[in-house]
């Protein structure tokens, strides 16, 4: 990754060959003419993990050097540069990351010059805020490096950033979370409405996910391990593709004859069986008369309905 910034860049440093006296001055500061600083020494300095860079020139180049009679010397410029930042990406987007500038002599070592920092390094106005990250708080370090040449002074200030993750719970987890809870629908519709079911909630929210998943990875870069926010749509894209292999397994079991039915279970009207009189008896076996029907002279019958062709069938597994 890498981040682009517009600063000045101001140095300071001692040249006695630019020493002059004060009494024969109008003032204790003198302001040269542009392009002055290319007849007299200037450090060499480079951005070290500098990407691209440009000077400002409109409408004038922005560029500003002052000489005291002590010889110190003022130099201001106006830069736009692009500087590599290296993230890890894991904690993605509740991540914290540190981008470095990096200053460094290209030509002399560390026995000609060195670096140091002005007793206020960074003044960020309170105005300027990175739209996508906060800006924690800032460490000045040693990068002074050994080469094959030599050993050169280098100076860093490094950036501690915390990402601003108000864009992404807008944009991918509020969504997320409703297509989800929409996918859960298909349970309570009908086996027989496949078009609900099928397309209109099962592939509908597996592409949803799958689109989401190929949006935010678009604007990151292309990194082997895992991020914190593929472990989320990771989550969602099964919750949606188990709702739909629910319905898959469902109208399987109906096509089969597997379907789970409730019988309600009542019991037939009661059938009076006919009491014996005197009419339909010999005279010799003609019984006592009864005073009341005993609970033995009716036949009960149990019915199971079926509740799905509710129809009445008589001994079906009921007993």
């Amino acid at each position: 990754q890498d981040f682009s910034l517009s600063m000045y860049f101001r140095q300071a440093w001692r040249d006695p060959r630019l020493s002059y006296n004060h009494d024969e001055a109008n003032n204790n500061k003198i302001r040269l003419m542009d392009e002055s600083w290319n007849y007299f020494w200037v450090p060499d300095t480079y951005f070290r993990n500098e990407k691209s860079a440009s000077f400002h020139k409109v409408t004038v180049n922005n560029r500003l050097i002052n000489v005291n009679s002590s010889g110190h010397v003022w130099y201001v410029m106006r830069l736009t540069i692009t500087l590599t930042c290296p993230m890890r990406l894991e904690m993605f987007p509740f991540d914290f990351q540190k981008c470095p500038i990096q200053f460094e002599s290209f030509t002399n070592t560390m026995n000609d010059m060195f670096f140091g920092f002005l007793p206020k390094p960074v003044d960020l106005p309170d105005e300027i805020k990175p739209p996508q990250f906060q800006l924690l708080y800032y460490e000045l370090v040693d990068c002074s490096s050994n080469y094959t040449s030599g050993a050169y002074p280098c100076a860093e200030i490094s950036f501690t950033l915390q990402r601003d993750i108000g864009y992404y719970v807008i944009q991918v987890f509020i969504p997320s979370v409703l297509v989800v809870i929409l996918s859960w629908v298909s349970f309570w519709i009908n086996i027989d409405g496949v078009p609900a079911r099928l397309c209109t909630l099962g592939l509908l929210t597996v592409l949803t996910i799958t689109s989401a998943t190929s949006s935010v990875n678009a604007t990151l870069p292309r990194v082997s391990y895992i991020k914190a926010i593929d472990v989320w749509l990771i989550m969602c894209l099964i919750f949606v593709f188990c709702a739909l292999l629910e319905y898959a397994f469902v109208n399987v079991a109906a096509r089969n004859g597997v379907r789970i039915r409730t019988p309600i279970v009542r019991k037939a009207p009661l059938e009076v069986s006919p009491q014996p009189t005197a009419e339909n008896l010999p005279p010799k076996t003609l019984p006592k008369p009864q005073m009341q029907t005993s609970a033995s002279s009716y036949s009960y019958k149990q019915v199971c309905i079926d509740s799905d062709e509710g129809t009445d069938q008589v001994g079906r597994g009921c007993c």
